[in-house]
């Protein structure tokens, strides 16, 4: 097991049938949770067998999983760091650690972003299994959270301090651009929420600095119920700086800063760089079914660009060929990784079965393929959110 999927710390709590926790994950056992940006897992879901005891591994940084059932009576999981999380905490370069006590970050140096990550202080977990942000509500699912196309008054830059504590009374710093916007806050309570607008796919730089105290919340995607509980990117910034730069769809966005305990003074600095070659309008389809048609395919490029990742999952493009002849496509201009995959259409697809499939990420890949006449499919999913350009032509 690698060390970003390493399985961090193994929790004995009292009072817990293993069978029925084995059947249900439900109270008291399912009541517990990890710290923030954590995933629980129960031992017996993990292991596949039934009432499964843990053992912590330390030279490994694993828990086995397996064994005879748990005669105290004791329910058992584990907690893992997301993997995109630990790429956020531990941005310096050097290798990830995961020991029983936490995350640690072992080749950042003293006060760089990443090295007071995992001491295990993050406070104990609310009664939904979320982790708890000292006593706020910030970390709660709220299925009544609503942007409801709700017009944001325009409020001065000066006055950013005055973000309001939800979605719908966030401060706008509208749309982003190469210019940076930026806020110095006081994060009270269950926080302080801004909203950000892209117009254009792009790479977002955002970095969030606090020296006073601990802030969690996250990114969230616009929607029209948004679950506090689980943002689009977490983050846990503890009196240091952290810089993000997201591959992120076109659209509506909002950041949330939630002081971890006593309020916290912060800053936050965004801003974007927009993908050169603008999505195509519908966006691409996500199957088959819905693949975005280019039409028939001669000498002449078609240009193509798009985001795949946490808010779009794949992009399905349907071509045409009049004659037998080669098909010529480029994968470039990637930021990030994206698998492109060819297959030719048909009632059924075996989607393992591709023609062809090219991995993408720094540089660019071309392929020349002797096609027949007909319908053919090309599918873009990503390794992590990405932003990719499509050359087309045939001959």
């Amino acid at each position: 097991m690698g060390a970003c999927a390493a399985v961090l710390i193994a929790w004995l709590l009292p009072s817990c049938s293993p069978s029925d926790a084995v059947k249900e994950a439900t109270e008291p056992c399912d009541t517990q949770g990890c710290d923030f940006g954590q995933n629980k897992v129960l031992l017996s879901e993990a292991s596949g067998s039934c009432d499964a005891d843990g053992t912590y591994r330390p030279a490994t940084d694993e828990v086995a999983v397996g064994g005879s059932c748990n005669g105290a009576g004791r329910c058992e999981f584990v907690c893992t760091y997301d993997d995109e999380l630990i790429r956020q905490l531990c941005n310096c370069s050097g290798v990830h650690k995961i020991t029983r006590d936490g995350l640690e970050c072992q080749a950042c140096g003293a006060g760089e972003p990443g090295s007071e990550q995992g001491d295990g202080d993050s406070g104990p977990a609310g009664d939904d299994g979320a982790p708890s942000t000292g006593g706020t509500e910030g970390t709660d699912p709220d299925p009544s959270a609503d942007d409801g196309g709700v017009e944001l008054p325009p409020l001065d830059p000066a006055d950013c301090d005055e973000a309001g504590d939800d979605f719908d009374v966030a401060y706008d710093f509208g749309v982003l651009g190469a210019e940076v916007v930026n806020c110095s806050g006081f994060a009270e309570s269950d926080g302080d929420y801004f909203r950000l607008e892209l117009e254009e796919n792009a790479t977002v730089t955002l970095t969030l600095e606090t020296t006073t105290g601990r802030l969690g919340g996250g990114l969230y995607a616009d929607a029209e119920q948004i679950n506090k509980a689980d943002p689009l990117v977490p983050w846990d910034v503890r009196q240091t700086q952290l810089t993000l730069d997201l591959k992120l769809e076109r659209g509506v966005y909002f950041a949330a800063v939630v002081p971890v305990g006593a309020s916290t003074i912060f800053d936050i600095d965004v801003s974007a760089d927009a993908y050169p070659l603008p999505e195509v309008e519908p966006e691409a389809g996500n199957s088959f079914d819905d693949a975005t048609s280019l039409g028939t395919i001669g000498s002449s490029r078609i240009d193509v660009g798009g985001y795949v990742g946490a808010t779009d999952a794949e992009d399905i493009y349907a071509v045409r060929f009049e004659s037998n002849g080669t098909f010529t496509y480029t994968v470039a201009d990637v930021e990030g990784r994206v698998q492109v995959a060819l297959y030719e259409d048909a009632d059924q697809i075996n989607i393992a079965s591709p023609i062809r499939t090219v991995d993408v990420s720094a540089t660019d890949q071309l392929v020349e393929i002797e096609l027949g006449q007909g319908d053919y499919l090309l599918r873009v999913v990503p390794v992590g959110s990405s932003l990719y350009s499509l050359s087309l032509s045939f001959e």
